[in-house]
């Protein structure tokens, strides 16, 4: 929980109103001097339910109306990944400060859109990569940096999960260029990757297969490997399933010339 020492109450609106809405709506419950002033969704009865359990007085079916309040200060956007960008760059032309759920959008210049916009306007942009700041990474990349480690020459990604078929036909953008914009990579495996490059620093090249093997009525791979060489001079994996029943927990493994870590 963080508190923020200002007598500002700071205005948080959400748009989206899905499965991780409700974690992001508690955890503005709990952050002092915030409050969850708006609801924005295409489906009203989740934006109605999400706005019930939390207290929120508003409620709209387009973003757009939202954002023109003048007392709303920060978005988080929690919609189809690829429509993060479009709905950020006009909440930060609207100057709200924003918040996204990963990953950023789908491709790179929609990123690149998305950072100027941000820029452009003078407004904070954050993208959710919540196990960052978890005990054991901090302690992870502390160690690291520190070089109790030693020498970096391995580190490893494994991201061995389980989705059903259902799972990918709850949702119509799910498993879709156009809208997912890949599979297990951006999807399930983004924090893993993403932890391994904060641990490991930058790729300087990468080499790997993707297939789907076990899913159906979706374009994109369920099932990736990859052979990284870091920009340090170490090697390392990735491996990425939503396949491998019935699924295992997601291990990094970082390996130097005076120890090893394996955390899950």
């Amino acid at each position: 929980m963080m508190n923020i020492k200002t007598d500002k109450i700071y205005n948080f609106g959400i748009i989206g109103a899905g499965n991780v809405s409700k974690i992001h709506a508690k955890a503005i419950a709990e952050i002092g001097k915030a409050r969850l002033l708006a609801v924005c969704s295409t489906n009203t009865d989740k934006a109605r339910a999400l706005a019930i359990d939390f207290g929120v007085d508003y409620i709209y079916t387009d973003y757009h109306e939202m954002l023109q309040r003048d007392d709303l200060d920060i978005v988080c956007i929690l919609t189809p990944n690829g429509t993060h960008a479009e709905i950020g760059i006009a909440a930060a032309q609207a100057g709200k400060h924003v918040i996204i759920e990963k990953p950023i959008d789908i491709s790179l210049d929609k990123a690149d859109a998305l950072i100027n916009a941000c820029k452009d306007s003078h407004v904070k942009l954050g993208i959710i990569f919540q196990h960052r700041f978890d005990e054991s990474t901090q302690f992870l990349k502390d160690a690291v940096d520190q070089g109790n480690l030693g020498k970096l020459i391995l580190g490893d990604a494994h991201i061995k999960w389980y989705r059903s078929q259902d799972y990918y036909d709850s949702g119509a953008w799910r498993g879709t260029w156009g809208m997912d914009g890949g599979g297990v990579l951006i999807n399930q495996g983004i924090h893993t990757i993403d932890l391994l490059l904060h641990v490991m620093g930058d790729v300087e090249s990468v080499f790997g297969y993707c297939s789907t093997l076990g899913h159906e009525r979706i374009e994109v791979e369920d099932m990736a490997t990859a052979a990284l060489r870091f920009k340090n001079g170490a090697l390392g994996t990735i491996i990425g399933s939503t396949c491998v029943h019935p699924g295992l927990p997601a291990r990094l493994e970082i390996h130097g010339t005076k120890g090893s870590v394996s955390a899950l």
